[in-house]
């Protein structure tokens, strides 16, 4: 039978997951709606889980309103992931991070988050967008404009060193 292994590659000795050659994959997490893990990094169930997979094209969190737990590098140097939605995520929580959940994602061009109000962790989007060269637009809630400017690496643009921070969602 088919397992998951045949859509996304190899795990290799550290639980990192190994490129299949040739295969485009849009990942879509239907039905979560929120993401709770312990704040540890290596215990944390989306830790790395797509680290350097070169075949992701996509991700979409349909249903994700809620942000509690570890996102930290999940999808770090997926070069060829040209766009990730959040398009009903209100809440980041004080133990949720998205910490350098795209460093190095090269594709991106743009993001929105056009729900996200909540964020009690104030550096949890801090290099959220390191080394991702090709952003140019990242759209937030008009209403979250004070909020996102005291989050931790606003000056910096989260990383995204040559986008423009828009609140006109």
């Amino acid at each position: 039978g088919l397992t998951i292994d045949d859509f996304l590659g190899d795990v290799d000795e550290n639980g990192v997951l190994q490129p299949v050659d040739d295969k485009k994959i849009a990942l879509s997490f239907d039905l979560l709606k929120e993401i709770t893990t312990q704040v540890t990094q290596k215990h944390a169930p989306f830790y790395c889980t797509f680290y350097r997979n070169d075949n992701i094209e996509s991700v979409c969190f349909p249903d994700l309103i809620k942000i509690s737990g570890n996102l930290f590098h999940t999808f770090s140097d997926c070069s060829n992931l040209k766009y990730a939605k959040f398009d009903k995520l209100e809440t980041i929580t004080r133990t949720g991070y998205v910490t350098k959940i795209f460093k190095g994602c090269v594709s991106l061009t743009t993001m929105s988050f056009p729900k996200l109000i909540n964020i009690d962790n104030n550096s949890a989007f801090d290099g959220i967008f390191l080394e991702c060269t090709q952003i140019e637009k990242i759209h937030f809630r008009a209403d979250a404009k004070e909020l996102i400017e005291s989050l931790t690496g606003y000056e910096n643009k989260f990383g995204a060193i040559n986008a423009t921070v828009y609140f006109d969602l």
